[in-house]
């Protein structure tokens, strides 16, 4: 997924991950980020996207943040740079465009922001330099546990935050006979490359919390679910969609899928249909650091 497929899909996403992330967790990085502060916070930012991440933290974390926003999509960078602006209006801040950074102002906040293209499945994952906070949204159950360990051990010292990793659960109703095998199906295919070898998946936040405790890293992890009703009609729609075409490209049988993308949005058109689509947000501090 690339493009304008993928900022659509971001957008349309946004309004129930912010709806689903953990407060009291997103709270306790606050708190801690203040001892950690010079003239201010650096944070890297990694698989961007259309900056979702950044509106959902940024005005929780103080004055003086620097963000790098990084992405291996130019398009969904340009994205971000626009529709980071447009958020920046909306909200009232002063905004400062320079070519491919962005500064945001108001009276005691302000948050500078650069936009890079970067492959982060390769080399460049090594170089990346240490700031005081590495935060990826919706990002782990797409990597495998080697890149973890790599991510881990290449920015010792930072403060780790990821919310909204999926961890494997999906309930609906109405319920179908149908359901436990297409969510069989897709899990399976979540499991799959992303493009950073063979990915956590639905493990994602039991792995994780392994993987850096390990590395050195003492974890909180919060529940995060997505909890869609009607009023959530476009995105339950991309949702089944998605889910359909995952369990077909996994070689499910196309009479089975088909029959339960089909029941599964009927009862979205007729305003019936609710989704439960399990996620965890996590914190890591580096041991040394922990209060």
């Amino acid at each position: 997924m690339s493009g304008r497929f993928a900022a659509e899909w971001l957008m349309l996403r946004e309004a129930a991950d912010l709806a689903a992330r953990n407060n009291s967790l997103q709270a306790r990085l606050a708190g801690l980020l203040p001892g950690r502060r010079t003239a201010g916070i650096s944070v890297l930012d990694l698989g961007a996207g259309t900056g979702a991440n950044l509106r959902a933290l940024a005005p929780a974390l103080g004055p003086g943040q620097h963000w790098s926003l990084l992405d291996h999509d130019a398009e969904l960078l340009e994205y971000a740079l626009s529709s980071l602006m447009q958020w920046g209006r909306d909200a009232g801040y002063t905004v400062h465009e320079g070519g491919e950074d962005l500064r945001l102002e108001s009276a005691g906040w302000d948050a500078r922001i650069t936009l890079r293209q970067c492959d982060l499945s390769g080399e460049e994952l090594d170089a990346l330099p240490v700031p005081g906070l590495v935060t990826a949204s919706a990002l782990l159950d797409l990597v495998s546990a080697d890149w973890l360990k790599r991510l881990a051990y290449a920015l010792p010292g930072a403060v780790l935050y990821f919310p909204l990793n999926y961890d494997g659960v999906m309930e609906f109703a109405p319920a179908l006979d149908l359901d436990a095998e297409i969510r069989a199906l897709f899990n399976r295919h979540q499991k799959g490359d992303k493009g950073f070898g063979a990915a956590l998946g639905g493990d994602a936040p039991r792995e994780a919390e392994e993987i850096l405790n390990m590395a050195g890293f003492l974890c909180e992890s919060a529940a995060s679910p997505w909890q869609l009703g009607p009023r959530d009609v476009p995105l339950q729609r991309e949702l089944i969609g998605g889910i359909a075409a995952a369990a077909g490209e996994l070689g499910g049988d196309r009479d089975v899928v088909e029959t339960w993308c089909s029941q599964r949005m009927t009862f979205i058109e007729q305003s019936q249909s609710t989704a439960w689509i399990g996620h965890w947000d996590i914190l890591a501090v580096p041991a040394e650091d922990a209060p």
